[in-house]
């Protein structure tokens, strides 16, 4: 199975997305009224309201921002302020870039340029899986972390514990996250390969001449093993050095390669 190309198939369904929701747009600079300004008068920084929390889309960053302990230089009569530098680089920066290499990655580290069109269960990748929790896990405690104040005052926690917790998940949870994911994963699949190998459960208990009970299985049928069963991993490449130990990079890849497939 082959999805379509690229051209003209998928940019001719973007140009059309596009084109519907302009029209949206436009429908609604014409017809609605949204945030008439000049019912609320000139900007006031100091009129706020209580509890006031950033957008969704910026709510990570001013999470980053919160949870950042203060730390500042001067360098040539100027105050480098690295408390707002580093959680607007690094936050979105290491997100990001990690959502752009991570394909490149996963192909080197795994030797595989085949094209596919087929998704994967998470449990038959247990690393991609793993690897995924941890970024949500990462972005959701940024994101809530912007709305510590919040947290602090409704369920009564000093606002330094809050700011204390956020930076101790924000290093903690992706990892732990990662960990739990891929363990959940193997355990699935073990699950899979037990059902393939002894058969499917019926619900059906029957009871022996002996007195003791048994659940009636089925085996699986050959549509039910083709998704239990994940696709055959490549074997790694054998040695070309000979009795001569391989590089340390071809090591690292291999290692690499073994902790990928579980």
């Amino acid at each position: 199975m082959r999805g379509a190309p690229f051209f003209p198939t998928f940019l001719a369904k973007t140009t059309v997305f596009f084109l519907w929701v302009t029209g949206v747009v436009a429908l609604l600079a014409t017809l609605f009224q949204i945030n008439p300004i000049w019912l609320y008068g000139p900007y006031m920084p100091g009129h706020i309201s209580a509890g006031s929390q950033p957008d969704w889309y910026m709510g990570f960053l001013e999470g980053a921002l919160r949870i950042m302990p203060p730390w500042e230089f001067t360098m040539f009569g100027q105050t480098v302020t690295m408390s707002v530098v580093i959680p607007a680089l690094v936050a979105p920066g290491l997100l990001f870039t990690a959502l752009a290499v991570y394909p490149f990655a996963e192909r080197w580290v795994t030797r595989d340029h085949a094209v596919h069109h087929l998704l994967d269960r998470p449990r038959d990748v247990p690393v991609r899986a793993g690897l995924g929790v941890a970024g949500v896990v990462y972005y959701g405690l940024l994101w809530a972390a912007g709305g510590n104040d919040v947290i602090a005052t409704t369920f009564h926690i000093s606002l330094y514990a809050t700011t204390w917790i956020f930076r101790v998940l924000v290093l903690a949870g992706p990892v732990l996250a990662f960990v739990v994911t891929r363990r959940i994963c193997l355990g699935l699949l073990a699950r899979d390969r037990h059902t393939v190998d002894h058969g499917v459960e019926t619900g059906v208990i029957v009871r022996g001449a002996e007195g003791g009970y048994t659940e009636v299985e089925r085996p699986a049928d050959e549509e039910e093993t083709a998704v239990l069963v994940p696709p055959a991993r490549r074997e790694l490449p054998p040695s070309d050095y000979g009795d001569v130990p391989p590089p340390a990079g071809r090591r690292v890849r291999d290692a690499l390669e073994r902790t990928w497939h579980g």
